[in-house]
């Protein structure tokens, strides 16, 4: 199922609920609003379904067959009712549900620009390998263009191997690089639980949903709710997720403030989001740049140089 609808619900329901109707109205308004993708309005009328049956939210979003939420949006809902804010989790679910989106489109726009030069220069190596007969003069008639030929096929094997080596390392490289930013989403989560006067135990038990498949993160997040659990400081289940929000929970130990500290760790993981980002964007010309380069002199190492040897000697 599209993110795109679950985006599209989120969206319209939290303008709905900017007024004073709750749930089951606003469910009703959205299932008669037509200009909605369908998906969205059978979405609504079966929320509504189960909302007038006298079941949670969270429990009618969750067997909601029109969309499917994930896990974590729906642990997140269920966090928001056990807080008494549940209106107001569809803002922040909104800004998530973009942060999301804008993942996706930054993975899509960093990777568009070495796609097309590496695509522009394999199609260049692949017309060079089939054309070189045509390229290379026979100056004394003996030149050996079999021979020849089979040097430049070979080479070209190389050249592309090397090509769409470095184009995979690359794509998983920058895809390492923003998979790092799903550690702002987690604490962004957990701030937002901790201000709507959920328990700090279980704003780490949604956030472990909202690691996604980053397995390693979601391993020491549950440590981190072990150490919690069996007594230790915040600090200390804190580092065990990440060394540097370590020092805002002990911080937080001496005035009291767990609510600011956990503000304060969410802005810090943002600005690195954001560096890295710019980091990404900056460095996406010069390495394709570098690689084309270094196809390019493995090709010309096989086209070109046997020629000026032969015709040097």
């Amino acid at each position: 199922m599209s993110d795109r609808n679950v985006l599209k619900f989120t969206q319209v329901i939290n303008t709905v609920l900017q007024s004073e109707m709750n749930l089951g109205q606003a469910m009703q308004m959205i299932k008669q609003m037509d200009e909605l993708p369908k998906r969205v309005l059978d979405a609504a009328a079966e929320i509504n379904a189960s909302l007038e049956q006298g079941r949670l939210f969270s429990n009618a979003v969750a067997d909601c067959t029109s969309i499917h939420f994930g896990q974590d949006y729906v642990a997140f809902i269920a966090a928001a009712e056990q807080g008494g804010s549940v209106k107001q989790t569809f803002d922040f679910l909104l800004k998530r549900e973009k942060e999301k989106e804008k993942r996706k489109n930054s993975m899509v726009s960093i990777c568009a620009y070495p796609l097309v030069v590496i695509v522009a220069a394999f199609t260049g190596g692949i017309l060079l390998a089939f054309n070189s007969k045509n390229i290379v003069p026979d100056l004394t008639g003996s030149f050996k263009f079999q021979e020849y030929n089979s040097q430049v096929v070979w080479g070209c094997i190389k050249a592309n191997g090397f090509l769409f080596s470095s184009a995979l390392f690359l794509f998983f490289w920058f895809k390492h690089i923003i998979s790092k930013n799903i550690l702002f989403d987690v604490f962004s989560v957990m701030t937002f639980l901790l201000n709507g006067r959920v328990s700090l135990d279980e704003s780490l038990k949604v956030s472990i949903l909202s690691a996604e498949k980053n397995d390693g993160l979601k391993r020491r997040i549950i440590r981190g709710r072990e150490l919690l659990e069996n007594g230790s400081p915040v600090s200390m289940a804190i580092e065990c997720i990440d060394k540097n929000c370590a020092l805002y929970a002990r911080f937080a130990e001496i005035n009291g403030d767990i609510k600011n500290a956990f503000a304060q760790m969410t802005a810090f993981l943002e600005d690195k989001k954001l560096r890295r980002e710019k980091m990404c964007m900056d460095m996406v010309e010069p390495v394709t740049m570098c690689v084309v380069a270094a196809y390019i002199i493995i090709l010309l190492k096989s086209v070109v140089m046997p020629v000026i040897f032969y015709y040097g000697g």
